[in-house]
This record gives C-alpha cells, structure tokens and sequence, in this order.
C-alpha cells in the first residue's frame, strides 16, 4: 500500500486530510443540529424517521471530528500506535461512506424517475398517497363527515355542496368515523399502514404547505383544514426535497470517501516508507535530538 512520494508530502497530506476530515465533521454537527433543531416542532409519529435521519448525521459528524482529531493527534504525538488505530478508524470510515454514498445515489436515481410519473400511476408510495387523497375527497365534508374550515380562504363554488362549518367540525379526515371504511384497497407493507401513511401525508402538509398528489387540493386534508389553503403539489414539494437532500448526501459521502481514501494510503505509507526503513530520522530536528524515540514519525 505504499506509494512513492517524498516523506515530507506524505507527513503533509496525512495532517491536511485529518483537517479536512475535522472540518466535515463540524459542517455536519452543524447542519444535523440545525435540521433537527426546526423538526422539534413536529410531533406525528410518522415525523420520527426524518428525526432519526437528522440524528444520524449528528453521529456520524461527531465520528468524523473525533477521527479526525485522532488523525492530528497521531500526527502530533509522533506515535506510530495512534497511527495505527487512526487507519483502522478510517477503514471503517471508507466503508461506512461508500454504503451512504451508494445508498444515496441509489435513492436519488429512484426520485429522478419518480418525478417523471406526473400521473402517481408507478411507484407505489405515489399510487397510494393519491388514492388515499381521493378516498379523503369524498369521505372528509361530506354528509357522513363535517368538516371545520375557514370560508373566507375558500371559493364559495368549492364549498357550495361541502357539509362543513367554522365553529365545529374534524379537522382531520382520518378522523372521520367512515374514513377507514371507505379505504377498499391494501396498502404495501413496506408504504406502512394505513395510520402510518395518513401521518406521513399530513407532516408533509404541514412542512410544505401543500395539499394532493399530483394534484392541488383546496384544503388539508390529513393535517388541519381550518389553518388555511395549501398552494402546492405535495409529490412535487416532496420529490424536490429529497431530490436536493440525497444529492447533498451522496456529494457529501463521495466527499468523506475519497478523504478517508487519501488519509488511509498516506497513513500507511507512512509506515512502510523507504525514509524508515533506512533508519533515518522522521523529523529534520531528529538530527539535533538524537535520543527521541524511533517509533516516531511525521
């Protein structure tokens, strides 16, 4: 694994690539921290896989500030111990961003082709999300169903056969009694359950403000009807988070990858060097210190 570059360039990038490595590690406490901060308001069930995607990104950022501050204090301490223990670090460092690399590449592909589907008619979760759409259509202000909406964000046509009222009513259609019931199809096991999807349908509501999938509804239909109109597409809000979010994921792991690459082949030729195995000095001021250790590097 050795390559041939002077010693003092590998010492170099060796130190450069920790820096780096610390410094993704910050940006990542960072932005984890601040996604998860604005998700705190969110209390459906269905809102704890973003939280726990949050979270994870403020593991791993705290992993890489912490290997990255090994790999400086290796370099520091001269110590080829803590060398040694910072390239297996970065081993598992290498193969736990080429899974996020590879996973979020994979998904990303997935929610380009899914933005392609302007009808909801080909991927399961845009099938179902539409139908439970239209199923909410004709249960939620209906004669079975009042709902409680704000007249004054609706168009007097819209609401002309509507069964509702400002003062009382669900705000929810999963609420509805006859909801449950009118659902005459199975939802896919790895979609959820029915409970699963509508809590879903409705954090997106509320975080996008909008309403429908592949279509603009007038209200909210699993969030809170009475808050106002939703002004947007829900599949098109959705899929343009994603889209930017795996990108920014898949960048980002490509990024740590080819770090953790660089740092591992310099660390261990750091080790095997021919300046080494010659017993010369690791440092220029070992001339002048002939008693420092000779498990020292830089």
């Amino acid at each position: 694994m050795c390559i041939c570059i002077s010693f003092s360039t590998l010492r170099r990038i060796t130190e450069i690539s920790a820096c780096i490595m610390c410094i993704l590690g910050v940006f990542a406490i960072i932005f984890g921290g601040v996604l998860l901060g604005q998700n705190k308001k969110v209390t459906s069930d269905s809102a704890n896989f973003i939280a726990a995607s949050f979270g994870i990104m403020l593991g791993l950022g705290f992993i890489l500030l912490l290997v990255g501050a090994l790999g400086l204090l290796a370099w520091k301490k001269r110590n080829n111990c803590l060398l040694g223990i910072y390239i297996v670090c970065l081993c598992i460092v290498v193969a736990c961003s080429a899974i996020v690399f590879g996973v979020s590449a994979g998904a990303y592909q997935i929610v380009q082709d899914s933005k392609d589907d302007t009808n909801c008619q080909k991927k399961d979760f845009l099938i179902y999300s539409r139908k439970v759409y239209e199923k909410a259509q004709t249960v939620f202000c209906s004669k079975d169903c009042m709902c409680q909406v704000k007249q004054s964000y609706l168009n007097p046509n819209t609401i002309s056969s509507w069964n509702w009222s400002e003062t009382q009513g669900k705000v929810k259609s999963q609420d509805c009694p006859t909801f449950n019931q009118s659902i005459d199809f199975t939802i896919p096991s790895d979609i959820g359950n029915l409970s699963d999807l509508t809590k879903l349908l409705g954090y997106v509501e509320t975080s996008f403000d909008c309403s429908g999938f592949c279509s603009k509804q007038p209200i909210y239909y699993f969030s809170n009807s009475y808050k106002g109109q939703p002004t947007k597409d829900c599949k098109l809000e959705l899929l343009n988070f994603l889209d930017t979010s795996l990108l920014s994921l898949a960048n980002g792991g490509l990024a740590v990858l080819i770090i953790s690459i660089i740092g591992c082949v310099c660390s261990c030729s750091l080790i095997c060097h021919k300046h080494k195995r010659e017993g010369n000095p690791y440092y220029d001021d070992e001339y002048e210190m002939p008693n420092i250790k000779t498990n020292k590097y830089r």
